[in-house]
């Protein structure tokens, strides 16, 4: 028996403990050790959400954990970070460096699991040839740019007003929260732009431009929820503006999503 015979099975008899059937661990750690040069590691690395896009059930799941662990990061960012101007600019220069070296990045990452672990060739339980479902750092650049207009709008906020940050860690996990889940579900559905976009491009450019739609869309969305958060920040809190607030931003966020379906 070969040693790669060896290691392949022992991979497959890890796999399924309970500890490690989510993450794979054994078999990630081959495609690491296996990929040439410092281009693939690298970018099998930084393709898969520093391996987040791993963690899900059966090899599905990852975008949505890549884009949890996002968020939670923003959050943190902002909670940590003493001057807004700096976290509106960490945020724009990370979304940025994603969109200009992210098809690069993907294309490598991707080069190393089709030579090395061919089974990960799978895009919602359909084999294809690009876009696997462990490749996520286009659900990193997408959130990155869904929360764009709530870093900004804080910024404007203290920049006109010379106070400190009016969002607390509640009401920066609900921005930051909702910017999430309307991004997942315009990347989900392929709404809108991200369809065409997903259609337009292969390779690299077409892992990462849907999900720049994606998020493009969600950031139209974000504005009404963000007043609303101000309002929440600056106002006494009164449980029936809070309600009729939420019906108001759930109504729009519904208007907003059949547009988009519609184009």
């Amino acid at each position: 028996m070969t040693l790669e015979t060896t290691i392949m099975n022992e991979t497959k008899r890890i796999s399924r403990l309970p500890i490690l059937h989510h993450l794979n661990s054994l078999r990630i750690w081959r495609v690491f050790a296996q990929a040439e040069g410092f281009r693939e590691k690298a970018g099998f690395v930084l393709s898969t959400g520093l391996g987040t896009g791993f963690i899900g059930h059966d090899g599905r799941g990852g975008g949505t954990s890549t884009s949890i662990v996002t968020a939670l990061t923003l959050i943190a960012l902002n909670t940590l970070t003493v001057n807004t101007l700096d976290a509106m600019i960490y945020v724009l220069l990370a979304a940025l460096v994603t969109l200009i070296y992210g098809p690069k990045l993907c294309e490598a990452g991707e080069d190393a699991m089709r030579r090395y672990a061919p089974e990960w060739m799978r895009h919602t339980g359909l084999m294809v040839k690009y876009d696997f479902n462990q490749t996520t750092l286009d659900e990193v650049h997408g959130m990155l740019i869904a929360a764009i207009p709530f870093f900004a709008t804080q910024w404007v906020i203290t920049y006109m007003t010379s106070a400190e940050c009016p969002f607390n860690v509640l009401l920066t996990s609900i921005g930051i929260g909702i910017a999430c889940l309307v991004f997942r579900i315009f990347d989900g559905k392929k709404i809108g732009w991200v369809r065409w976009a997903e259609e337009r491009w292969e390779g690299g450019k077409g892992i990462m431009y849907d999900d720049s739609f994606a998020g493009l869309q969600a950031a139209v969305m974000m504005p009404p929820v963000v007043l609303t958060l101000v309002i929440l920040a600056l106002r006494p809190f009164d449980p029936l503006e809070v309600l009729g607030l939420a019906v108001m931003n759930i109504a729009f966020l519904n208007v907003g999503v059949h547009i988009f379906r519609r184009e």
